[in-house]
């Protein structure tokens, strides 16, 4: 979940004044949908969380970008009238140590892309700043995020200086993929999943945060499945209303992740335990 957000200033505000260079439209690696499909924290910070690995309030969600615009649907405001600011080429390790600066006294492991546990291989990256001109405000939401391209199909995404988005372009011709199989979907709510991405996605956040309740809870797992066989009953009884399934997918999502923080023990990496029995 989202809290308070500081107020570091990241290593591509610092370079703008200096050694940053107005760009072009993005070029067209960068132009599409893309989809969410982790969400990294620094695993030796963990204190100053405000987020948690893979938060299924983010994940799954999608950051379209054309020639002016950015939209991402969590909430943010459009990014229009996009201006573009290229920053000088820096290692991508370097550049989530400047990004993300750590408590004093905390060092982490041997490798910063470990600690944030990134499958990624460092290398040389431009970062790139997006300034939004049609903003009402003096300052939106997009103004301290960076966004890196790694390759044609992927993606990095700063995030409030607490996370990173991992994200991966959408094929064109790629269909919504929820948790089920959609060749074996049979009610009209299921069809409606299977007909969008949104709801794909949110059904993914459902399914994940459901078994990661199911291994921490062993002892309640019958009464953990009957709450979901329950729930299922009232999100089919949306039928094919995208808006209420929407939001009974996400208060569900709500309802998991709350059960499994009340059970949340902090202390290095996270460790989670069941709750204790009345």
């Amino acid at each position: 979940m989202l809290s308070a957000i500081p107020t570091t200033v990241t290593l591509t505000a610092a370079l703008v004044a200096t050694s940053a260079c107005w760009a072009a439209p993005p070029a067209k690696e960068l132009i599409g949908t893309w989809d969410i499909v982790q969400v990294a924290v620094d695993g030796s910070d963990q204190p100053r969380w405000l987020l948690t690995p893979d938060d299924p309030e983010l994940k799954y969600r999608e950051l379209r970008i054309d020639e002016t615009t950015l939209e991402l649907n969590f909430g943010y405001l459009s990014c229009q009238q996009a201006t573009w600011v290229t920053d000088r080429s820096i290692r991508l390790s370097d550049w989530l140590r400047h990004t993300y600066p750590r408590l004093e006294g905390v060092t982490g492991g041997s490798s910063i892309l470990e600690d944030f546990e990134l499958s990624i291989t460092d290398q040389t990256v431009t970062p790139l700043h997006v300034i939004c001109r049609s903003s009402r405000h003096d300052k939106t939401e997009w103004e301290d995020e960076t966004l890196l391209l790694l390759s044609p199909d992927d993606l990095i995404m700063s995030f409030h200086h607490s996370a990173v988005f991992v994200l991966k372009r959408r094929d064109q011709n790629a269909a919504p993929s929820p948790s089920f199989d959609c060749k074996r979907a049979k009610s009209p709510s299921e069809n409606s999943i299977c007909e969008s991405y949104n709801l794909a996605g949110r059904d993914l956040n459902v399914a994940e945060t459901y078994r990661e309740l199911l291994r921490i809870q062993p002892d309640d797992v019958e009464a953990i499945r009957a709450g979901q066989r329950a729930w299922l009953k009232e999100r089919d009884a949306c039928g094919t209303d995208v808006q209420c399934l929407d939001d009974s997918l996400r208060e569900r999502v709500s309802d998991l992740v709350n059960a499994i923080r009340t059970g949340v023990r902090f202390g290095g990496r996270a460790q989670v335990r069941s709750a204790a029995p009345d």
